[in-house]
């Protein structure tokens, strides 16, 4: 082929390899929120219209007052279960319990079952449907006639229990007393004079009220109460309470272990032999000398 149709033909498979690119701007689409209010329409296509607001709330009351009446009606019949089981039980004790009737006459005991069966047919009369203090009040009417009888069957056994339990409260503080003036110099004798003298009140008046005790059949009023014991005794535990907390002295430091340790120091240091003199400056010359000094010389 010719030389010129040679590189015409190189020159157009050139220009075939070559790839051109362009920019193109893209501009993006941006999204937009629209927000609009919808309007709603009910229709009924029943017979049974829906609750609007109005009936709503009479509903809520309604409801409200229904239960504000349960809760009245249970609190009446608590009140009233309440009073029908004292009388039951009661009644029950003054025939059965046999420390009441330790302390209690037949004549006593049958008057009172007289006033709670004239309580119980009422409550199955006239007060079957009444409101919850008016019970109340019935059982605390039966409560007061019969307090007295339970409170003597109570302090047969509560008083004697509590004047053993005073008694070993007193020989227990005794004892104290007796420890203190050997090994507790801070409690001075005025504080113990004072426990020793209430010890010896309150032991008086219990001889004095157990003998009184003593002389009353069990059914009537006790001469004392184990409330009473009780009562006149906290004083004294609280006393003996305050001195059992109070401090020790502080121990005071001896003089005398101070000075002596000061004379022992100077006499240390007058004993301590004077440091020796340092040694005279080498002369000069001497690093000039043949050999090196022996050991027994350094």
């Amino acid at each position: 082929a010719p030389p010129n149709a040679t590189n015409a033909t190189n020159a157009t498979a050139g220009n075939a390899s070559v790839t051109r690119t362009k920019t193109i701007k893209v501009q993006k689409t941006r999204k937009r929120m629209h927000y609009s209010q919808l309007g709603v329409s009910m229709t009924a296509t029943t017979a049974v219209a829906p609750l609007n607001q109005t009936h709503i709330v009479t509903a809520i009351a309604a409801n409200k007052k229904l239960l504000e009446a349960e809760e009245l009606r249970r609190t009446n019949a608590e009140a009233k279960n309440q009073l029908e089981a004292y009388i039951i039980d009661t009644r029950d004790k003054l025939s059965s319990d046999e420390v009441i009737e330790q302390v209690s006459s037949e004549e006593e005991r049958e008057s009172l079952r007289d006033e709670f069966g004239k309580m119980e047919d009422w409550l199955y009369e006239e007060g079957m449907d009444l409101n919850a203090a008016k019970y109340r009040t019935k059982k605390r009417e039966l409560e007061k006639l019969a307090a007295p009888v339970f409170l003597r069957a109570s302090e047969i056994e509560a008083r004697p229990r509590t004047v053993t339990q005073a008694m070993e409260a007193i020989n227990f503080t005794l004892t104290l007393l007796t420890t203190w003036a050997a090994e507790r110099p801070e409690v001075t004798e005025t504080e113990r004079t004072l426990v020793s003298d209430m010890c010896t009140n309150f032991t008086q008046w219990l001889e004095a009220s157990e003998a009184k005790q003593a002389e009353l059949a069990p059914t009537e009023p006790p001469a004392f109460l184990s409330s009473e014991v009780t009562a006149k005794l906290e004083p004294l535990e609280r006393e003996v309470r305050r001195l059992i907390k109070k401090p020790k002295p502080k121990p005071k430091k001896p003089k005398a272990e101070k000075n002596a340790t000061a004379t022992a120091g100077n006499a240390s240091d007058s004993s301590t032999p004077p440091a020796p003199p340092p040694p005279p400056p080498p002369e000069e010359g001497a690093a000039d000398d043949d050999e090196p000094p022996s050991h027994d010389e350094l």
